[in-house]
């Protein structure tokens, strides 16, 4: 039994059953892993080595209504988080360059924020091991112990996140127009946005049908409208963020005295 928590998504989850390890890599079969709420999924796959050199990650998680996000605008600038899902999360590559896939459906109590703008660096470290209050980075004590000059050179470990996100009206989207004025657009629908970050690149594609939301409208901070959004509108997601097309419409309903 042991726990570990996969830092870009800052989850943490605790895995228990059996492994085997050999002089090729170390092996999970099944293995029932929990999140802090008591929600089971498997892990699959293994740690492929050569007698402990050239060190791979090929892993798979198994999510049934399990925490898969739990990150906030410090963790991530990009797009951040708290999200339950059904899906899998895929974690692959030498330990310097890791891909970590993830094909999720939220399953409720899921709000995604996306920052208009955002940029994000994704160079860190992607699994810790925590024993007796004690965090231990693995793949920063691998490498070192491991591929010190390759270290020297560049620090860290460089991440590529590709996520698809199956929206359901279960999941909350957040579009931060202007977070410090509380300009935010939220919105619950349905549709397939593909999310990628590699180095500090940010790419969202996707269509998204809108059923519900509401926008609140800050005007330079000194005065703010709230807008109740019609159901039938799209969000349409390009690639860059800032060249997403928007076609809503919504309502604005006064309090007026019914005497004049």
């Amino acid at each position: 039994r042991f726990q570990f928590k996969l830092d870009f998504t800052q989850v943490v989850y605790f895995a228990d059953g059996p492994f085997s390890v050999r002089d090729n890599g170390i092996t999970f079969d099944n293995v029932l892993i929990q999140d802090r709420f008591g929600h089971e999924g498997k892990l699959t796959g293994g740690v492929p080595y050569d007698h402990f050199k050239d060190i791979r990650l090929n892993l798979r998680i198994d999510l049934n209504d399990m925490r898969a996000l739990n990150t906030g605008s410090m963790d991530n600038t990009s797009f951040y988080g708290r999200a339950f899902a059904d899906g899998t999360v895929r974690v692959s590559g030498p330990l310097n360059k890791i891909r970590l896939s993830l094909n999720i459906t939220p399953t409720g109590n899921t709000t995604i924020h996306i920052p208009l703008g955002a940029s994000a660096s994704t160079k860190q470290s992607l699994l810790t091991f925590i024993n007796n209050e004690e965090q231990i980075s693995l793949i920063d004590s691998v490498i070192q112990a491991h591929n010190a000059p390759e270290k020297s050179k560049g620090g860290g470990t460089d991440i590529s996140v590709n996520l698809r996100l199956n929206a359901t009206p279960d999941a909350e989207i957040q579009l931060e127009v202007d977070k410090n004025t509380g300009d935010i657009l939220k919105a619950r629908g349905n549709g397939q946005i593909g999310i990628t970050v590699a180095g500090e690149k940010f790419d969202i594609k996707g269509d998204y049908q809108v059923q519900s939301g509401s926008y609140h409208f800050g005007m330079l901070g000194i005065t703010a409208r709230d807008f109740s959004i019609n159901p039938g509108g799209t969000i349409a997601f390009n690639g860059d963020i800032m060249q997403s097309d928007l076609d809503l419409t919504a309502t604005y309903r006064p309090q007026a005295s019914i005497s004049p």
